[in-house]
């Protein structure tokens, strides 16, 4: 099953079943997932972080999965496994969609390579979503990086953020640039463009990308707002802090306009927060996690205790949240 929309729609089918028959004499909701397939070719990697990418509009055509030391996989939207790119150690990544090299525009993966301390890029296939990595790379992160996110500002350009142990939070301009082939990008460039530094280590960040405020979490599962224009002295806003319900990962979801915080938790739940960090709704998952992607219809999960990555339709997860569209009766 190779066609992202048919994988999408049989896997929401399918686990939208499991969801309704594991809630059943329960009292409660269980959002159902599935887990990825691992690589055939050789011994499975523990996930460390996961990014979705849309594709086409026809659907999610990819999910990638860090595994640390053994490296990228690439997992089709059905979870079947694609391809892995295991010489190189990463750590976090995200997806850059639209950057222009010689007025051409691709997508990328740019991840962070903890050993080297550095950035690694790789260009997205834009049918199969497999990756071409990419052969150089300068700027970014000169050691350690705790968080990565990216988002795309009014002006159109990509920005990536990050925080360091030290701690501080930072922010860079990242793009593509060709080699001897014209078009096709040789090297990824980061550009620093402001440093700030936190009064918390943070663990995990998500910006969003209506208006540039940055969502940081602590190792103690505390959510901080920064406001866009990173002001001090009141830079970091605490916007949620609940030891019986601690946020384990955090997104930044926009759909219709309207901007969600989609989070996993300590009790083993999938949240979703208003901008000002107000409880929208929740729902039991099916295995605890912590690190989350959503994009292109697929939620994308890194599940604890070592079990692998694991996916759901983001429909059904928003809807069970309750914040997306309801079935028609």
């Amino acid at each position: 099953m190779n066609n992202p929309a048919t994988a999408l729609a049989a896997l929401t089918a399918t686990l939208s079943l499991l969801s309704a028959c594991g809630s059943q004499g329960q009292g409660s909701v269980t959002l159902a997932t599935q887990a990825v397939q691992p690589n055939p070719a050789g011994p499975a990697s523990t996930a460390v972080d996961v990014a979705g990418w849309g594709g086409a509009a026809a659907g999610p055509a990819a999910l990638y999965v860090s595994g640390g030391p053994s490296g990228l996989d690439v997992q089709r939207a059905d979870g079947s496994h694609l391809q892995r790119l295991g010489s190189t150690p990463l750590s976090r990544l995200v997806v850059v969609n639209g950057l222009v090299v010689d007025g051409v525009a691709a997508d990328f993966i740019v991840a962070v390579d903890p050993e080297a301390g550095r950035l690694r890029g790789f260009e997205i296939h834009a049918q199969s979503g497999a990756l071409r990595r990419i052969a150089r790379s300068s700027g970014g992160p000169a050691g350690p990086v705790t968080s990565l996110c990216a988002w795309r500002d009014a002006e159109g350009r990509h920005r990536l953020v990050f925080t360091t142990p030290a701690p501080k939070l930072e922010e860079w301009e990242v793009s593509a640039v060709a080699g001897k082939i014209p078009g096709k990008a040789n090297e990824i460039v980061a550009t620093p463009l402001r440093v700030s530094p936190l009064g918390f280590a943070a663990v995990d960040c998500a910006v969003d990308p209506a208006n540039g405020d940055v969502y940081l979490l602590d190792g103690e599962g505390v959510a901080y707002r920064i406001a866009a224009d990173w002001q001090a002295p009141a830079m970091a806003q605490r916007v949620w802090a609940d030891a019986g319900m601690a946020l384990r990962g955090i997104e930044a979801h926009r759909d219709g306009g309207t901007t969600h915080l989609l989070a996993t938790t300590s009790d083993g739940s999938l949240a979703a927060l208003a901008p000002d960090g107000r409880l929208l709704g929740r729902v039991e998952l099916d295995v605890p996690a912590g690190r989350l992607a959503a994009a292109g219809g697929l939620l994308a999960l890194v599940a604890a205790n070592g079990q692998g990555a694991r996916i759901a339709p983001l429909g059904e997860a928003l809807r069970l949240v309750g914040v997306g569209p309801r079935p028609a009766p």
